[in-house]
């Protein structure tokens, strides 16, 4: 695994920042400085100043410049396009810190702020590869998981929790369900002095109030009807570690002041004992609930809230960090053709606008269910087109089922709902071009109503004419 660059967010105008790109590509990663005025150029051809020796990435790709720190990026007619967090552009187009751009399966991440410290080591000219060991990519180690960091908000977001990790303080994480909470709990228990202890995580929604004390708390022999023996709770057994408490709203409201005194005096009692048992854990706790509304409608402890809100994250949703979608989604779709033994397939175009299109209200974990359906889907690959996504993103059913057998020869059928929006798509692009960007023009030249096609021409991302 290869970890994260300089989390500090830098504001854009500060004259000391560097500029430079971080190049991912396969399982490798390479930073390259960029002049605060200058141009680089981005391709398969050994000529080129940033190299990525892939068969999707054409000779000449794109170029990247920069003018009194100011960074643009232009494709230079390329195969494949370039996208800039996930849009296909056309035309220079400003870059900001965080940006993610890809060219066929290479993505380059512009970052503006102190550079990475990184070994020097052969390669291109001006290229060096990353030291694993070293936080020096978008990708973050913890533990055994690693989490992408690319956009401003999540830079910010762990940039705070490794601050926080210094400390033995509470910390309550807020994010809505899938946004990746209890990553963000491992990554303040891997990041602290407690990393060789025990972390332990308890879903409190999940606990009837008499089990929910029990598995905390510990309980002594013959304590209740089926405690044959005297067991340890989780405080005890997460000594000296950290203990995650998710969905910690749903704690039931008789069990808060027990919890409370555990934060209180680092002390628990087992369930049918007197004798208090002294630990040393630290709490991590999280929610998608709004905590202050439960303590106006009484189910929540306000001085519990105090204690456990001594440091607070807010993680934002997956739909606020639209410079990540990208680089997530093939992350995720090259883990799951790793699974079924294939190379890492490419989105197509419409495929890619789809996904950046949709809410994802189930955030990173609905985005991990969407690639190992379309891993399935369009295997074996090696492009990922719309019919292949979840319906719910899509728009497309899947029927007949994806695996039905089809004599040998036969011709392969598209959904047709996929066929025709496609159609639509080039003749509404074509009657643009033919009536010079006039919405309402080109609407009449092909019969369709100005307000659907207008409608439509967001749908679709219709850019401006040529």
């Amino acid at each position: 695994m290869i970890e994260t660059a300089d989390l500090r967010p830098h504001s854009a105008a500060a004259p000391e920042d560097q500029l430079y790109l971080l190049v991912i590509h396969g399982q490798a990663s390479t930073v390259f400085p960029l002049g605060r005025d200058g141009s680089v150029t981005i391709g398969r051809a050994p000529t080129s100043d940033i190299t990525v020796d892939d068969p999707s990435v054409s000779r000449q790709h794109a170029t990247v410049t920069t003018e009194d720190g100011r960074a643009r990026v232009l494709d230079l007619n390329s195969h494949n396009g370039v996208r800039l967090n996930g849009r296909r552009i056309a035309g220079w187009q400003p870059l900001h810190g965080g940006d993610a751009i890809t060219l066929g399966n290479a993505t380059l991440v512009f970052h503006r702020g102190v550079q990475p410290h990184v070994r020097e080591t052969a390669g291109n000219a001006g290229q060096t590869p990353v030291n694993p060991g070293e936080p020096s990519s978008c990708r973050l180690q913890i533990g055994d998981r690693w989490v992408l960091v690319a956009d401003p908000l999540t830079k910010a977001n762990y940039d705070l929790l490794r601050r926080l990790a210094q400390s033995d303080m509470s910390v309550l994480i807020h994010g809505e369900t899938g946004v990746g909470k209890e990553n963000a709990a491992r990554a303040v228990h891997y990041w602290s002095a407690r990393r060789t202890r025990p972390f332990l995580a308890l879903n409190c929604s999940t606990l009837t109030e008499t089990l929910a004390e029990s598995v905390l708390f510990g309980h002594a022999k013959g304590a209740f009807t089926d405690a044959k023996a005297a067991r340890p709770g989780l405080f005890e057994s997460a000594s000296g570690g950290t203990i995650f408490l998710d969905e910690v709203g749903e704690l039931p409201l008789v069990l808060q002041p027990k919890l409370l005194r555990v934060l209180e005096e680092n002390s628990v009692v087992r369930i049918g004992e007197s004798a208090e048992i002294k630990v040393d854990v630290r709490i991590v706790a999280a929610t998608n609930r709004n905590l202050d509304e439960h303590v106006e409608a009484g189910r929540f402890r306000k001085d519990l809230l105090f204690r456990l809100n001594a440091g607070k994250v807010t993680l934002a949703p997956l739909r606020d960090r639209r410079r990540e979608l990208p680089l997530l989604a093939r992350a995720f779709l090259a883990e799951e053709c790793a699974k079924l033994g294939c190379a890492p397939f490419e989105f197509s175009d419409a495929a890619m606008d789809a996904l950046g299109s949709h809410p994802w209200p189930g955030n990173v974990r609905e985005l991990i269910n969407a690639m190992k359906f379309a891993a399935v889907a369009a295997s074996p690959g090696p492009v990922v087109d719309v019919c292949h996504l979840p319906q719910d993103i899509s728009g497309v059913a899947h029927e007949p089922p994806l695996h039905m057998a089809r004599p040998a020869g036969a011709r392969a059928f598209r959904p047709l709902r996929a066929e025709i929006q496609e159609l639509e798509r080039t003749r509404m692009t074509e009657a643009l071009e033919a009536a010079g960007g006039v919405q309402a023009h080109a609407a009449h030249l092909i019969g369709m109503p100005v307000r659907t096609f207008m409608s439509k021409v967001k749908l679709y991302k219709l850019g401006r004419p040529r």
